[in-house]
C-alpha cells in the first residue's frame, strides 16, 4: 500500500535512527502494508544491513552513484512497487506512534492523487530545539508529510529534476499542482502533524556556505515553473506566476542582508532574461490572488508588508527591465 522513500547521504546512522525506530512504534498498522526503500545516494553509504533486522517491517537499501537528492528520489520513484509514495528526509521522523495509522485509515482514497496533513518543523538552527506548526499556506514548498499516487506520477511523467538540489521539492510539487489544477488533492485531517521536519543547522541545505545556492535554487525554481506554465497552462497562469516571480525576487534583493554581490548580479541578470522571454504576459492579478501571492512571498523572504507592494515590485520591475532595454 505505501513505501516510504528515505534519502541518505553521508549522515551517520544515529541521526536516521530515530525515524526507523518511530517507524517500528507504530499502532494499528499492517506493517506488511508499508515497505521503507533506503536510497543510498552514494554505494559508500550503505549501511551494515543488520541495523534493520530488529524491525518489523521491511528495508530495502538501493545504492546509486552519487547524484544528489532528486536523483535518489528518483531512484526511490523507480523501484517503488507500491500504490502510494512517502517521501522522507533521513534526519526526519514521525511524530507519534499512530502517525502511520491515521494515514493507512485513509488509503486507499480513489478519488486523489495527492493527499496531505499538516507537519511540525524542529528548528535547531539558532542553538534551540523549537518546535513549531508549519503554516498551511506554506505547506506545498515541501514535499514532506504528502501522499503521492505512484502510477499518477508515471502516467504524467513527473519527476525531480536532477539539476536541482535546492528548492528540488517545491519545484516538483508545483508541477503536480499545476497538472492537477487543485482537483484531486485532499488533506488528512489528524489530531497532531504526524510529520517532523528538522532543520539542523549543520545539514546540507542549511550549512551558511549554501545560501547562495538556496536563494538561486529559488529563483530558478521559480524560472523553471514559467517555462511549464507557458508550455501547458492558459497565459494567466504564466501571468500570475511572472507577478510571483517578480515578488520573490524582489524581496530576495531587498530583505537577505548576506546575499553575496555575485549572486545579486546573477539574479538581475536572471530576472532580466526571464522578462525578455515573457514580460508581454506580466499584468496584475485578481486581488485575492495578488493577497496570496503577497503573503507567501512575504512570508518566505520578508517579516513585515510593504505599502502599496505591487506597485512598488511593478515600478522595481520595470527600473531593472528598462537597463536592459
Amino acid at each position: 500500500m505505501l513505501d516510504i522513500i528515505v534519502t541518505h547521504y553521508k549522515e551517520p546512522w544515529e541521526v536516521g535512527k530515530p525515524l526507523f525506530d518511530m517507524i517500528s512504534l507504530q499502532r494499528g498498522i499492517d506493517f506488511g502494508m508499508i515497505h521503507v526503500l533506503l536510497i543510498n545516494d552514494g554505494e559508500e553509504n550503505h549501511l551494515p544491513d543488520e541495523l534493520f533486522n530488529e524491525y518489523p517491517y521491511t528495508v530495502e537499501q538501493i545504492d546509486i552513484p552519487h547524484g544528489g537528492v532528486s536523483a535518489a528520489r528518483n531512484a526511490g520513484i523507480d523501484h517503488s512497487h507500491a500504490e502510494w509514495i512517502n517521501f522522507c528526509d533521513f534526519d526526519d521522523t514521525y511524530s507519534n506512534c499512530y502517525a502511520l495509522r491515521d494515514v493507512m485509515n485513509i488509503l486507499p482514497a480513489d478519488n486523489y492523487d495527492l493527499l496531505w496533513t499538516q507537519m511540525i518543523t524542529e528548528d535547531f538552527t539558532k542553538g534551540n530545539d523549537m518546535l513549531i506548526l508549519t503554516p498551511e499556506k506554506s505547506t506545498f514548498v515541501f514535499i514532506h508529510g504528502k501522499y503521492y499516487r505512484r502510477q499518477w506520477l508515471i502516467d504524467n511523467g513527473i519527476r525531480f529534476d536532477t539539476e536541482f538540489s535546492f528548492q528540488e521539492d517545491s519545484l516538483f510539487n508545483a508541477i503536480i499542482l499545476a497538472v492537477l489544477d487543485y482537483h484531486r488533492i485532499g488533506k488528512i485531517k489528524t489530531l497532531i502533524p504526524p510529520y517532523i521536519w528538522c532543520r539542523r543547522g549543520g545539514s546540507v541545505t542549511n550549512s551558511q556556505e549554501n545560501e547562495d545556492k538556496a536563494v538561486w535554487g529559488h529563483f530558478r525554481r521559480n524560472v523553471k515553473v514559467c517555462d511549464f506554465y507557458n508550455e501547458h497552462l492558459p497565459e494567466w497562469r504564466l501571468s500570475e506566476m511572472l507577478v510571483r516571480t517578480t515578488y520573490d525576487t524582489y524581496y530576495m534583493l531587498t530583505s537577505k542582508q548576506n546575499v553575496s554581490t555575485d549572486l545579486r548580479i546573477r539574479l538581475i541578470n536572471g530576472f532580466q532574461e526571464l522578462m525578455q522571454k515573457y514580460g508581454e504576459h506580466y499584468r496584475k492579478p485578481n486581488d485575492d490572488t495578488l493577497r496570496q501571492i503577497q503573503e507567501i512571498s512575504r512570508a518566505e523572504l520578508i517579516d513585515k508588508p510593504v505599502d502599496g507592494d505591487f506597485d512598488t515590485v511593478t515600478q522595481w520591475k520595470e527600473m531593472i527591465t528598462r537597463k536592459v532595454a
